[in-house]
């Protein structure tokens, strides 16, 4: 399969010259929005490529065409055909989107507000390569050249790139083969997002016979199991980054502080503590990802959790930042990247139930990371389901394989199947033995 992935490095030179290019193209952009809401019903069922060319032509004159909308040449002079094309593109795709909720807004019972087409976007451009951008690296240090309006002109500066960033993309990929990058804006501060695109083989889903399994919370940041197709557990990890959790605590700290002092904002500590979860959702995915490609696993198999409900305890503020979604987006990313299937099963009673089939465990009251089977065994609660995990994929994919009759005969035969929240891996243990015997 083919993959994308984006890098950013830093510009760390004078950033005032961006200002004037990206307050022209976004001028450029709300001008292109007017112009694609106002003749939808003509590019409404058009390819991409033709829609953008019929745009195109409406607003831009050449030796042999008249442009409908002679306006935008002359507000736009010397206006790059790149980035012509690439606002083209960004307002096709920002009238289409609302033109969709509009017909869905028309359709309901209109008791949500009435979207509306927001023609100011804080849209920043792309450079294409060889026309408006250059890259030059000597010796682990980059220049980049970039084509940008000023004094009435489109001119050509040259900016330095962090070499911190630019060494770190290096280590996977090379700069030479980065498509056209994106300008962004951090702060005061200005980056290039690089896209890199890479072809991974994925293996078959048949013959998957070691898989990696994943219960991600906030008590470990993710405990995994490797679990074989025969149902033997060979693998066991925790992972957790003590010094980021504590760190994350300390500002949730400093903030619930200052809120007690005044009702006013602090954007300050709530941008750290957003950059902070950020980093920890981001390092909790590539460990993940890295321990099931040093174990040779095949897929990630993890809990499909869905945003929302309402969180209590002393932990209450600790689980609302729990960036849940955002760790199995990443880890899905970097599993294809390293040639990993990656698979969600259904979330409910992955804690609640023992492993080895005898009921529901008992939780810690102090420490709700360990729990009491009914045999009186103490184990470790999210160890215990990262083990269901793991069998409710592998019951699945082992029933979705049988003909129907069988798989009807198995559920009749063990019990733990009649309800896909009772499935754990002593349930897949009992269907092998069932099916084996068949």
């Amino acid at each position: 399969m083919r993959t994308m992935v984006s890098r950013e490095a830093r510009i760390i030179d004078e950033y005032r010259p961006f200002l004037d290019t990206i307050g022209i193209y976004q001028d450029a952009l709300s001008f292109l929005i007017d112009v694609a809401d106002e003749h939808y019903g003509e590019i409404r069922n058009f390819a991409s490529q033709k829609a953008m060319a019929a745009v195109e032509r409406m607003v831009h004159s050449t030796s042999s065409r008249k442009a409908i909308y002679p306006s935008f040449d002359i507000r736009f002079p010397k206006f790059p055909s790149y980035l012509r094309r690439a606002a083209i593109f960004e307002a096709i795709a920002a009238v289409m989107l609302y033109r969709k909720n509009l017909a869905g807004w028309e359709s309901s019972d209109r008791k949500r507000k009435k979207p509306r087409l927001n023609r100011r976007r804080n849209a920043m451009p792309a450079f294409c390569r060889g026309n408006m951008l250059s890259l030059n690296g000597k010796d682990g240090a980059y220049t980049v050249r970039l084509k940008l309006w000023k004094d009435n002109d489109w001119k050509w500066h040259e900016f330095r790139l962090s070499g911190a960033d630019a060494r770190n993309i290096e280590k996977e990929f090379s700069l030479s083969e980065a498509k056209c990058p994106v300008l962004k804006k951090h702060g005061c501060r200005f980056s290039l997002s690089f896209a890199f695109e890479s072809e991974a083989e994925l293996p078959d889903k048949k013959k998957a016979d070691t898989i990696c399994a994943v219960d991600i919370g906030v008590n470990n940041a993710a405990v995994c199991s490797i679990i074989r197709s025969d149902g033997t557990v060979t693998g066991r990890k925790f992972i957790s980054f003590p010094g980021e959790e504590d760190r994350l605590m300390r500002i949730m700290n400093e903030r619930r502080a200052a809120h007690s002092r005044s009702a006013r904002r602090t954007y300050r500590l709530d941008r750290f503590l957003g950059n902070h979860n950020e980093n920890l959702a981001r390092m909790t995915a590539a460990a993940i990802a890295e321990y099931a490609a040093s174990e040779g696993a095949s897929v990630i198999v993890m809990e499909h959790l869905n945003p929302g409900g309402k969180a209590g305890g002393s932990k209450k503020e600790r689980l609302h930042l729990w960036r849940k979604r955002d760790i199995l987006k990443r880890t899905e990313a970097i599993a294809h990247r390293k040639g990993i299937r990656f698979s969600a099963v259904y979330a409910g009673g992955t804690s609640k139930y023992a492993f080895d089939g005898s009921g529901a465990v008992i939780r810690d009251k102090d420490n709700h990371s360990l729990c009491t089977f009914r045999t009186g065994k103490r184990y470790n609660a999210d160890l215990s389901a990262s083990y269901h995990i793991g069998g409710r994929y592998l019951i699945r994919e082992l029933l979705k394989a049988c003909p129907e009759t069988e798989a009807s005969e198995a559920k009749a035969k063990v019990p733990g199947l009649s309800a896909r929240a009772t499935c754990t891996l002593s349930t897949y243990i009992s269907l092998l033995a069932v099916t084996a015997s068949a």
